[in-house]
């Protein structure tokens, strides 16, 4: 009997990540890393694992349970990261002696979610986060807020809102609405962070189960339907308009809520409109998180931008850059005959070209040459050259414009003087 090999799957979540699409991921990170670094953030990276007891309770009851734990050979408490921020708070708490005052830092990492998967909600993702510890002024929060629409825009977003509230905002409301008890306000809270998501019909039944009557929920939405920012919200929102941020792009939204426990003050996310897919962004202040963590009692306010749902908005709007979408190299060397002389001339042209920054690849398979200038053509490679017998004799090179069909024969220094051009 025949034992065939069971197909080799990624688990549920998780995702490959073919070169087309890391072409746009890498587009994506070079901006955002120009555009943070430009705001004088510094970069850092955490390990991929933290001791458990680091990271549970940080989040909150729901979003604890999405953790991914597990014991070590050593009979350790892991944890795979479920965000960045707890990872950085940690940070600031092991080297507060070295690290100056404000720190403003950003970090582009994987994380790691055990959620059910949906459209642009995966298992396994990457944030690119930014934030700046050691600063309770509302300028700290407008210059989160102005990165985010400058990064957006920069990638090539346009049609986006930045939503922002507060928890103050919020813990107001529920007050107001007869919701003291401090846990069950950090539960609700998390129930009207699904607003967007379930209406308020599935909010009213996720609170009744959490205990609250609807006298209550009809309190909030009340609450809800006549807020307004308060000061250091309209602090912030003034900045931020300052620092170029459209004063339509910037909406005030009493119910975003922003589910985890460790925010505590300004909160905000942005949504693409149009892509359906829920924000690309979110974020806020979390002033108690690293003294929690055993360190000083530092202010900090940041965000976080999924690269996974930037990716996704770009390709979903069409907007990937056409750039983007094919290969990196800027000439095809192709091969018209098999002779060893073709080979040798092939290799010194190709080195010549890639000595100055071209671009250049060689077809390494013998085939056709009509299956050559297909391949280059599939991969959107602007230049195929076409070395034979008769190019090694005449020390030329037949070159091909695939986007104008223009062929002609040129000198090795002609064709390059016709890239530096182009």
């Amino acid at each position: 009997m025949i034992n065939v090999m069971e197909k080799a799957l990624t688990p549920k979540g998780f995702r490959d990540y073919l070169p087309r699409q890391m072409r746009l991921r890498n587009f994506v990170v070079s901006i955002l890393r120009q555009t943070f670094e430009k705001y004088g953030f510094e970069p850092l990276e955490t390990p991929t694992l933290e001791y458990a007891s680091t990271l549970l309770g940080k989040y909150g009851e729901e979003a604890d349970r999405l953790v991914y734990t597990f014991k070590d050979k050593g009979d350790r408490d892991l944890g795979l990261n479920y965000d960045l921020t707890v990872p950085t708070a940690r940070v600031l708490a092991s080297y507060q002696q070295e690290i100056k005052l404000p720190f403003k830092r950003y970090q582009i990492q994987r994380a790691y979610r055990a959620e059910k998967p949906q459209k642009s909600r995966y298992r396994e993702f990457t944030q690119c986060d930014i934030d700046i510890f050691g600063s309770s002024s509302p300028l700290a929060d407008a210059e989160i807020l102005a990165v985010i629409n400058e990064s957006l825009v920069a990638v090539g977003l346009t049609d986006f809102e930045i939503r922002i509230n507060s928890r103050q905002v919020l813990f107001r409301i529920l007050a107001d609405s007869g919701v003291l008890e401090t846990t069950l306000k950090m539960s609700a809270i998390q129930t009207l962070d699904k607003l967007g998501k379930i209406s308020w019909d599935g909010v009213t039944s996720e609170l009744i189960e959490k205990g609250l009557d609807n006298t209550q929920i009809k309190a909030i939405q009340e609450a809800v339907s006549v807020s307004q920012p308060d000061d250091v919200l309209n602090q912030v929102m003034s900045a931020a308009w300052q620092l170029g941020v459209p004063k339509e792009r910037l909406v005030f939204s009493p119910t975003t809520a922003r589910g985890l426990d460790y925010y505590t003050g300004v909160i905000f996310e942005t949504v693409v409109t149009k892509a359906g897919i829920g924000s690309v962004t979110g974020g806020g202040r979390y002033d108690d998180l690293v003294k929690k963590l055993g360190g000083p009692d530092l202010p900090a306010t940041g965000t976080t931008l999924g690269l996974d749902r930037l990716c996704d908005a770009l390709s979903i709007l069409y907007l990937v850059p056409e750039a983007v979408k094919g290969s990196a190299v800027t000439v095809l060397i192709c091969l018209a005959e098999d002779a060893a002389s073709v080979s040798n001339y092939a290799l010194e042209v190709v080195k010549d070209l890639r000595s100055g920054g071209v671009a250049s690849e060689i077809f390494l398979v013998s085939k056709s040459l009509d299956k050559q200038l297909k391949y280059a053509s599939e991969k959107n490679i602007p230049w195929v050259v076409i070395i034979g017998d008769k190019e090694v004799t005449s020390n030329k090179l037949t070159v091909k414009n695939l986007k104008t069909r223009q062929q002609e024969e040129l000198l090795l220094g002609e064709f390059k003087d016709r890239l530096a051009a182009s």
